[in-house]
């Protein structure tokens, strides 16, 4: 291996050697095929394009950062892997001593990290490019082999290294280094990948210390298909996707990022590094007041979750089946009104959020959803605030805005109705047995401006085995309930209804002796048998 001459000694002591022994006797991933000493002479300093060779003949190139590097304390690596490019003009790592390798590098040197921006081996630009991703088992021997003999040559504590990754870099991360001969490098440390990182599944299986490593997604809501050069691509679906493949494949420490307004080539990565190290060691949660004060910026670029939504949809989505149950995304998420956030996919499904509701999914496939959408989607009934349930032979879904609760019931008899869920007709419903006895809603709770005697009140219609009931509702005589084809109803109706003899102010029943009656709010009763039809006293 070829090496400039070392601007920043590397201190060799003995009691380096020993500290750093027992780190590596001491780490959680055991790994028999990493030297646990130091090296007997160990070089040191920034270099550009230093090369190696693996064993499989393949040579690339590197570059190393190392300033202010403590030698006498355990010394960490973050391996950094670029996107796929055409030309060096497009790619960071062929600007060593550019802005944004050295801002990365400052990073690394302050967590007492060597970094190392890596040269794609790919030397055929004539299909996607540069990449990493395209040769990736080829390239991925070339890289173990390089890490494996840097980490062991210059005393790197290799329970700390670190790969970090965009685009095309990323998915060499997700399926090629996390998947396959994962542990033949490194004892621990994590993985970093931006605007991309899917995978295929494990080429090795990893032990089931290994699966508890670190694993961060970063991906801007605004890097989607056509965002990036590669044609039908998305790093979000990418995200997403990889994510869901170590979850499903028992990774316990996967952690899926958004960052808001941001696409494809407006990534901040020094900042990316420094926040997700920061967080790794202290255990910190997401949020943009937090990184904001642990990067000690105040808005360099608008970088993470502003608010805890992203993470919920994320969480929701791999909780509640992840590909398998809803599909892909089909768009980034998006802000809605009240502070909410929802996200499309492909099972024809959306994930809902607010901070009042928590996430849970609108279907559009079922009446439920329908009715939502006609109902102006969340500027009507809200946002869902619990996921649609099934009830009573039909199904539920309850939702929430500014103005109260709503709750929705289906049955196949009668579509999908809604209820003021806290109002006084659906407490009357339930009180009565729902839709065990009464049956499903068949109408909405609408409003009734009512003249004359009585103010504005409600009503809703239910139905069971083609009995229709109707229940009323106003401020003064509380909910009761009637037969809506019954005699008494029709002749209430015909005397002018609420406006002439007000609301019921009691439910319709019959007593001992056969009567049936109902008492209205302007103190007249009506009565009825089958004998006499309807009187009124």
């Amino acid at each position: 291996m070829k090496h400039a001459a070392p601007k920043t000694p590397w201190v060799k002591t003995k009691a380096f050697k020993a500290g750093y022994a027992a780190t590596l006797a001491g780490a959680v991933l055991a790994v028999s095929s990493i030297t646990a000493t130091t090296p007997a002479s160990a070089l040191a300093g920034n270099e550009t394009y230093a090369s190696y060779t693996a064993s499989n003949g393949v040579t690339s190139q590197y570059h190393v950062i190392a300033n202010n590097i403590d030698w006498t304390k355990p010394v960490g690596v973050v391996f950094f892997m670029d996107g796929d490019h055409h030309n060096k003009k497009q790619t960071t790592i062929h600007n060593p001593s550019g802005a944004s390798l050295q801002a990365i590098g400052q990073v690394a040197n302050s967590h007492n990290m060597v970094l190392v921006p890596v040269v794609s081996p790919d030397k055929d630009g004539s299909r996607g490019g540069f990449t990493w991703w395209e040769d990736k088992q080829t390239n991925g021997k070339w890289f173990r082999d390089f890490a494996q003999n840097f980490i062991a040559e210059h005393g790197i504590d290799s329970t700390n290294v670190w790969t970090l990754g965009q685009s095309g870099g990323s998915e060499f991360i997700g399926y090629e280094l996390g998947a396959n001969s994962q542990e033949s490098w490194r004892n621990g440390g994590g993985d970093i990948m931006v605007g991309g990182g899917n995978s295929d599944g494990m080429k090795t299986d990893p032990s089931a210390a290994y699966r508890k490593i670190p694993m961060y997604w970063y991906v801007g809501t605004n890097d989607n298909v056509k965002d990036s050069n590669a044609y039908g691509w998305s790093a979000y679906r990418a995200a997403l996707s990889g994510k869901a493949t170590y979850d499903a494949n028992g990774f316990t420490n996967t952690h899926l990022v958004m960052v808001p307004n941001t696409n494809h080539f407006q990534y901040n990565h020094a900042q990316i590094l420094d926040d997700t190290l920061n967080r790794n060691t202290t255990g910190a949660t997401w949020s943009m007041t937090t990184l904001t004060t642990a990067s000690n910026k105040t808005q360099a670029v608008d970088v993470f979750d502003p608010q805890p939504g992203y993470q919920a949809i994320a969480d929701y989505y791999y909780q509640h089946g992840g590909l398998d149950k809803l599909g892909y995304a089909t768009a980034q998420p998006t802000f809605t009104n009240a502070r909410g956030i929802t996200q499309n996919f492909s099972s024809e499904k959306n994930i809902y959020w607010t901070e009042a509701t928590g996430a849970h999914t609108i279907a559009w496939k079922g009446a439920i959803g329908d009715r939502f959408a006609r109902q102006g989607f969340e500027n009507g009934w809200g946002y869902p605030s619990i996921d649609e349930t099934s009830y009573a032979g039909g199904a539920k879904q309850y939702f929430e805005n500014t103005y109260g609760a709503t709750a929705v019931y289906w049955s196949k008899a009668t579509g999908a109705h809604s209820l003021v869920k806290d109002g006084a007709i659906r407490t009357k419903w339930v009180n009565h047995g729902h839709a065990k006895t009464l049956g499903f809603p068949a109408t909405d709770e609408i409003f009734m401006d009512a003249t004359g005697v009585a103010g504005p009140g409600a009503k809703a219609s239910f139905v069971k085995d083609g009995e229709r009931t109707v229940a009323y509702w106003s401020d003064d005589t509380g909910a009761h309930i009637m037969n809506e084809k019954g005699a008494i109803h029709a002749a209430w109706q015909k005397f002018g209804g609420a406006a002439w003899m007000g609301y019921p102010v009691t439910d319709e029943t019959t007593d001992a002796h056969g009567v049936t009656s109902v008492t209205f709010s302007n103190g007249t009763t009506l009565n009825w048998t089958a004998q006499s039809g309807v009187w009124v006293s």
